[in-house]
């Protein structure tokens, strides 16, 4: 399976591609620019709320339009309840706050 980690924290990315990097390849981008290209390669993508060049709620809309779109679970460590609601509402899979 392809993963894409869009997070401008290199930590947060690192993480994800040890956690899951062994059995999957593990694509990183720290902005919506880097990862719009990506895309086409992925089916599981681990989605930053706030980026500098955008919103990851609004981008997951972006994301899910497509013929096969991939699977997105958003993040942030700065959500309530209520982005967790608007997370499910616009279609991700998870939310890890």
């Amino acid at each position: 399976m392809e993963i894409l980690v869009i997070d401008d924290d290199p930590s947060v990315q690192w993480i994800i591609q040890k956690a899951l990097g062994r059995r999957h390849r593990v694509l990183e981008a720290s902005t919506l620019g880097e990862a719009r290209p990506l895309l086409g390669q992925v089916q599981l993508v681990f989605l930053d709320i706030y980026l500098p060049d955008g919103s990851g709620l609004v981008f997951l809309e972006e994301l899910l339009q497509g013929e096969a779109p991939p699977l997105v679970v958003l993040m942030t460590g700065r959500g309530g309840p209520e982005t967790l609601m608007e997370a499910m509402k616009r279609g991700a899979m998870d939310y890890l706050p």
